[in-house]
């Protein structure tokens, strides 16, 4: 096996990053998924000993001691330790359920790749890394740990149990009152939001699934972004076709529409101004069919990318209507349909102030270099202490 990013760090004697221990294990991970094998008992230990050992330096920075009293992962345990209470979702490729720890009695949510979908143990283990990562960050769905089921082989995320999905009470607020949610309400909900997005993006990890559903809302309202299955460590060496376009259609970013290799955190960005505009309206802001009428409806909204702009993506799937588009939108200018940007228009300022504006108008630049990072967005004036 290849000597990873972290292990010549280590014996060059560096200390590796976390970025650079998360892209290691995942590179790992990977490869034996190449050969589509099944993981041995004993592999899959020591990956989660790797994982639970990048958990623990997470712990001890966030922390700010030298030393953990405590694990920050227990070892693996046995599936039939816990009650299984209820279904909380069936994915396209996991089922979740609601459990119960029968010696603690802390309820927990299993989740567990189906068995047909693919190399489940590799990819509980991706995702366990990824969640290890940023082990206790407020903002983002904490794991506790691994579990095994002794008859079958079949491995679990033990994560903490949170309350609905954001898309779940944004329709409950809509069916109960007609209307989304307040301007006020958005921002600390997007506070939250970009706070974990900027701690994913610092250990160069793309979630590249960030939407409604994917949110969930605690009892004390607070909310964290959970489902790491389509992430990505962007710390390594990777290959363009790990760029596909992952996630759900309405909240990919243009870039990753058109599957551009070498995509980076900021389609996360757009993924959030996605997010902030339903919660301002009730409604996605993007909703086709194809990647082709999804674009097409962004450069209605933004405008077609001149030339220049357009050149990294002239060999894609729609070089050839792009042309076709600028042509019907020059066309609308000069009748006086179209001006330009019409963002604004759809978010006028009775439904979200100048400063709210700001935000929104900077995660939704169609031009990634010109998107606000998580960091950036998280200093503009909407964010200020009122």
């Amino acid at each position: 096996m290849a000597i990873a990013d972290g292990q010549r760090a280590t014996a060059a004697g560096k200390k590796p990053t976390i970025a650079s221990r998360v892209a290691s294990i995942c590179a790992m991970i990977d490869e034996h998924i190449a050969t589509e094998t099944p993981m041995s008992a004993s592999r899959v230990a020591a990956v989660y000993s790797m994982i639970a050992d990048v958990a623990d330096a997470v712990a001890e920075a966030r922390n700010k001691i030298g030393r953990r009293r405590r694990k920050s992962y227990p070892g693996i345990t046995r599936r039939y330790e816990y009650e299984e209470l209820r279904s909380l979702g069936d994915g396209s490729t996991a089922d979740v359920t609601k459990a119960r720890h029968h010696a603690t009695g802390h309820t927990v949510a299993l989740k567990t790749i189906r068995e047909d979908c693919c190399s489940g143990a590799g990819y509980i283990l991706r995702e366990a890394c990824f969640m290890a990562a940023c082990h206790g960050h407020p903002a983002l769905l904490r794991l506790h740990g691994l579990a095994r089921d002794p008859d079958t082989g079949v491995y679990s995320l033990v994560m903490e149990c949170l309350g609905p999905s954001l898309h779940h009470v944004l329709r409950d607020r809509m069916a109960r009152t007609g209307r989304p949610f307040p301007e006020a309400n958005v921002r600390l909900i997007m506070r939250q939001l970009l706070s974990g997005a900027e701690e994913l993006h610092k250990n160069l990890i793309i979630h590249r699934d960030i939407k409604l559903k994917n949110i969930l809302v605690a009892v004390d309202g607070a909310v964290k972004i959970g489902d790491y299955g389509s992430a990505l460590s962007i710390a390594g060496q990777n290959a363009d076709d790990d760029y596909w376009a992952a996630g759900t259609r309405k909240y990919r970013a243009p870039e990753m529409l058109l599957e551009k290799p070498g995509y980076d955190t900021l389609v996360d960005m757009w993924s959030l101004g996605c997010v902030m505009a339903e919660l301002l309206t009730g409604e996605a802001l993007f909703k086709a069919r194809c990647d082709s009428d999804q674009l097409y409806m962004i450069y209605d909204v933004f405008g077609v990318p001149g030339k220049r702009e357009w050149k990294p993506y002239e060999s894609s799937f729609v070089a050839d209507k792009v042309p076709v588009w600028r042509r019907e939108q020059a066309q609308q200018r000069r009748r006086g349909q179209w001006n330009g940007n019409r963002l604004r228009e759809l978010f006028p300022e009775e439904l979200l102030s100048m400063e709210g504006f700001e935000v929104l108008k900077g995660l939704l630049a169609c031009n990634p270099s010109k998107r606000l990072a998580a960091a950036a967005a998280l200093k503009l004036p909407w964010f200020a202490d009122k």
